[in-house]
């Protein structure tokens, strides 16, 4: 399995996560429509499970998700990596849509690569515009973290999630919206299992059979890491 042949195959049954080297992203970094070329760097050090979602195929998808049968299978964890040798053979374009505390941070997406990842979330809010014509779309991350109340033990995120809402509503990029309810709700993870309370937004742009606009459009996944017990 690629994650070029058939990205969407690739990211259900695999883990990636942007790397260190990921975190500052300098203007020297930056090619084609602000894509970055990237490699992906194999985590070895320990092993790793994914929960999985059978497929809800006819009468099945009309039934509620509670009834949805969970498996799990060894997976593979990749860090995604900044790589300066753009002639490697193991190095591809990808958009990055950046992290910064307090801060609402938009990547446009067109053309120019086929991926797009952002900074793992622990209680952001990812929102995805209207597509253009073309197919080009504005995504944003979106973090207020400045409106968080209480401490660890008792935290109260209502107000910043309400912020990080409105200003991706404001900016035009809520017609489809990760929030921290998607990925931190008990309910949308397995039995006898728990969330770690981060996802991680992966976007996979497919391309249209013909030339003319669209010429493909992109989707959406998040993965949550779920930790047993």
């Amino acid at each position: 399995m690629n994650l070029f042949d058939d990205p969407v195959a690739f990211i259900r049954h695999n883990l990636l996560r942007l790397g260190d080297s990921l975190v500052t992203l300098r203007p020297e970094m930056m090619g084609i429509e602000g894509t970055i070329v990237v490699r992906l760097r194999e985590e070895n050090e320990n092993d790793f499970i994914v929960s999985l979602t059978r497929n809800r195929k006819g009468l099945m998808r009309l039934m509620p998700r509670c009834y949805t049968a969970w498996w799990q299978k060894a997976a593979n964890f990749y860090w995604i990596e900044y790589e300066p040798n753009v002639a490697s053979q193991v190095a591809f374009p990808a958009y990055i849509c950046a992290y910064q505390e307090n801060t609402t941070c938009v990547q446009y997406l067109g053309e120019a690569a086929r991926l797009m990842f952002t900074f793992v979330m622990t209680g952001c809010t990812f929102g995805v515009g209207i597509p253009k014509p073309d197919g080009g779309v504005l995504v944003g991350h979106a973090n207020a973290t400045e409106f968080a109340s209480g401490n660890d033990l008792d935290a109260d995120n209502t107000q910043a999630r309400f912020e990080q809402r409105q200003g991706l509503v404001a900016t035009n990029m809520s017609r489809a919206m990760v929030e921290p309810q998607n990925y931190q709700d008990q309910r949308a993870i397995p039995p006898g299992e728990r969330d770690d309370r981060r996802a991680s937004v992966i976007g996979v742009r497919t391309p249209s059979a013909g030339a003319a606009p669209p010429r493909g459009k992109w989707d959406f996944y998040y993965q949550i890491p779920l930790v047993s017990g």
